[in-house]
């Protein structure tokens, strides 16, 4: 038996090969040649979502929409834009159309379809040369709301297009005089006057085309936002069943707003004109109100602590026939993150548990609360008209990208609709997800991570480790698809992936998130050390003399705080940091932030200035000495980029090997698709030369940006030189090198597995035999 079990496992091993030898390792390139589909809305006979992709040809992103019919089964294209993104489609009352944002024209605009129809029956509903943000259409069906930025003292979009001419023909020379925050928010600067206001245009109808009669600021006698950016979209508002109510979020435009958090949920009356202030019971933030089916009722998402952005956010029910406000679920410590009425007796929420954005049914009357969907993440849904039962839901998880899904709330299953990326994701051999858990050397608690094998995995052998750190704090590593930080693409360069949920992190109750509040350096580092023994004390696999860490924002952070704590990591990458913790409040654009998390929710930094310094990594440059890669966006106003190239300054002064990668066009987050190759491959060389890994595959060179996306007095970014002894760079292989063995490769694997099973039996059979005739 012995000899049979040799061979076998010879067998096994070299089947294993084989099969890894006709995949296809994921890189960047790849991930952003993925289709990503969002944006879904349903009638009762089909769903209509969305469809972007990056064509690098040309360096261009384009979106159409496509409609799956549940007659059909299959999905077709509902538009098909040659040079131009069509976005965010809803249904008309009566689904006869589809209505969408479009930039055609330059701007985005509403444009509209019939709901059977194609590409030729595209047209526009009424053309402005202001960028349309978002729409509703009225469930009664004679008007559309829709948000755009508009001067506050105008009443119509004529006058705020007139006073947008003024402004360029004044040019960027005139200069800008403000006298309050903000002054700039997140990655735009701010247009004193201007604010996101909602705007109601009243529509006609025949069986083809639609009208507008007349388009009126409903907001224009506030100085608010709403929808709030720079996030905020059609979630943020909602129009009542038969039309005579809107109720909308609002951030009011006060000189206080940058350390407040007060957003309001406010009704606006059709019929008169008038306003009421429906979430005046708190100062703390209200949000994203819905209608019920019926009308009776107003949903809509509270936090219950003025100044604190990451409290708990709670279901309110407001009762319209007498105003009053009761809260559902006041047991469950869990933070809501979306709401949508299943019916007129339940409402879906989302929100994250334990590393995984889940759907639940609650009732409004019982508080009975029922998962729907328990794996990977649901992002957005929509539920599907008149009563159904039946949602459409985008589904992800880190094996896969988003699709869609039809979920069956009373049976709760999940089937999947489309397949959008099955042609180049079958080539693919992703990392299987793997959950731990693990004792916090902080105060002994249990905390959970994520782990991903290498692409090249081999028990036997030793692999280098990539430790993720996520920012906030108040975030999370979810078993979920992601584009900015994909676990995959780091496992397929060869790295045992560990992402790991530290103290602040979402979905572990709402104690397990304020624990981060005034103790950035000792409860996540404690968390984030320990989880990293544990891995690398029962994970045999992973070579412990080559650990890197890598993260960004709060992830940048606490990779300057881990230069000046230990020595244990053979390099470090730090995106978009917060470097000095008491200047950062003076850079910053929102200042309820800082106070919030070294403030005790209440003091500037000039009133507590010890509580500010007590984690300030600038105290601590005397112990670097990791080799460290620094990345920064230019536009982002969350962490200025003053941050990151501070601590570039600091280690190139102390003469610590170190790089800074800059990209003008970027905000805290790295999203066009060629900065982002680039970031993952300058990102994936550094680790490369400081752990010796050898990738897996022949990194391919950057992609050409487009001039477009490069301003003028921008620096050409050149690639930096290689450290890495791996061969020169080869032209990447074609995203269908491999038409025949993407489907022969599974149907392969099971034949030769069917083939060992029979192997194994047969040599069993002989051996017992044998024994016997002995």
């Amino acid at each position: 038996m012995k000899g049979v079990a040799k061979k076998i496992s010879l067998f096994i091993f070299l089947l294993y090969f084989f099969s890894l030898a006709l995949s296809e390792p994921f890189t960047p390139r790849i991930l952003h040649s993925l289709k990503r589909l969002s944006s879904p809305t349903a009638s009762t006979k089909q769903i209509v979502y969305q469809r972007s992709q990056w064509i690098e040809a040309t360096d261009t992103q384009r979106s159409n929409l496509r409609s799956y019919r549940f007659d059909q089964g299959n999905s077709r294209d509902l538009t098909n834009p040659l040079q131009a993104s069509d976005t965010n489609p809803a249904f008309s009352p009566e689904e006869d159309f589809v209505v969408f944002l479009s930039n055609r024209n330059g701007k985005n605009n509403i444009y509209y379809t019939t709901a059977s129809g194609s590409e030729a029956n595209v047209q526009l509903l009424f053309e402005t040369s202001i960028d349309i943000t978002s729409f509703k259409w009225s469930p009664s069906g004679d008007y559309i709301i829709f948000s755009a930025e508009a001067y506050v003292n105008c009443t119509t979009l004529q006058c705020t297009e007139t006073k947008n001419n003024e402004a360029e023909l004044r040019g960027p020379r005139a200069g800008y005089l403000y006298d309050s925050l903000y002054v700039r928010h997140w990655d735009r600067w701010i247009t004193p006057g201007k604010a996101s206001h909602l705007f109601k245009a009243d529509i006609t109808t025949n069986s083809t085309h639609l009208f507008v009669t007349e388009i009126v600021d409903i907001m224009s006698s506030m100085y608010a936002d709403s929808p709030v950016p720079p996030f905020g979209g059609a979630e943020m508002y909602d129009i009542s069943p038969i039309g005579d109510e809107i109720a909308f979020t609002v951030e009011m435009k006060e000189p206080d707003m940058a350390w407040k958090t007060g957003w309001r949920v406010y009704t606006y009356s059709v019929a008169t004109n008038s306003f009421d202030y429906i979430s005046n019971f708190t100062t703390a933030r209200c949000q994203n109100p819905a209608y019920s089916p019926d009308g009776f009722y107003l949903a809509f998402l509270c936090m219950d602590r003025p100044g604190y952005e990451s409290d708990k956010l709670h279901i309110v029910l407001h009762d319209r026939s007498n105003s009053e406000n009761r809260r559902l679920l006041p047991n469950l410590d869990r933070s809501m993150t979306s709401i949508d009425w299943l019916d007129k007796d339940h409402v879906i929420v989302s929100f994250e548990e334990i590393g995984r954005l889940k759907l639940y049914k609650v009732n409004i009357f019982t508080d009975a609360i029922n998962r729907l969907v328990d794996t990977g993440s649901s992002p957005e849904f929509a539920v599907l008209p008149q009563n159904s039962s039946k949602v459409a839901v985008v589904h992800n998880s880190a094996m896969h990208p988003n699709e869609i899904y039809l979920l069956d709330s009373i049976n709760q299953t999940l089937e999947e609709l489309t397949q959008e990326n099955k042609e180049v994701l079958q080539r693919i051999t992703f990392s299987p997800t793997e959950e731990f858990t693990f004792t916090s050397a902080y105060d002994g608690i249990q905390v959970k991570g994520w782990l991903w094998t290498p692409y090249n995995f081999n028990i036997f052998n030793k692999h280098p480790v990539a430790l993720l750190i996520h920012g906030g704090p108040q975030a999370s590593w979810d078993d979920a698809w992601s584009y900015r930080w994909n676990y995959q693409l780091w496992a397929s360069r060869g790295y045992v992936v560990v992402a790991i949920n530290p103290r602040g992190s979402l979905g572990f109750g709402q104690n397990f998130t304020d624990s981060v509040n005034g103790h950035w350096g000792t409860a996540p580092y404690l968390d984030l050390m320990s989880g990293l023994d544990w891995v690398l004390a029962n994970k045999n696999y992973t070579d412990k003399d080559n650990v890197c860490s890598c993260g960004g924002s709060f992830g940048g952070y606490m990779g300057a705080w881990i230069n000046g704590q230990t020595s244990r990591f053979k390099c470090l990458v730090i995106h978009a940091p917060l470097f000095d913790t008491r200047y950062s409040y003076y850079m910053t654009d929102e200042q309820f932030f800082m106070e919030w998390e070294f403030g005790e929710g209440k003091y500037p930094e000039w009133e507590a200035p010890e509580n500010y310094n007590r984690w300030n990594p600038l105290n601590n440059i005397s112990n670097w000495n990791t080799p460290t890669l620094v990345t920064q966006g230019g536009r982002d106003y969350r962490a200025p980029e003053t941050e990151g190239l501070g601590v570039f300054v600091a280690l190139q002064r102390k003469q610590i090997p170190s790089k800074f990668l800059y990209f003008p066009l970027q905000n805290h987050w790295i999203l066009d698709p060629v900065s982002s190759i680039i970031w993952y491959e300058t990102v994936f060389e550094w680790l490369d030369q400081w752990t010796g890994n050898k990738p897996p595959y022949t990194p391919s060179p950057p992609p050409t940006p487009s001039p477009t996306y490069r301003p003028t007095n921008s620096p050409t970014f050149i690639p930096p030189p290689s450290n890495n002894p791996s061969p020169q760079p080869t032209e990447s292989p074609k995203s269908n090198q491999y038409p025949l063995i993407s489907w022969l490769i599974p149907t392969l694997f099971c034949f030769l597995l069917l083939i060992l099973v029979i192997v194994l039996s047969v040599c069993v059979w002989r051996e017992r035999r044998y024994e016997k005739l002995m």
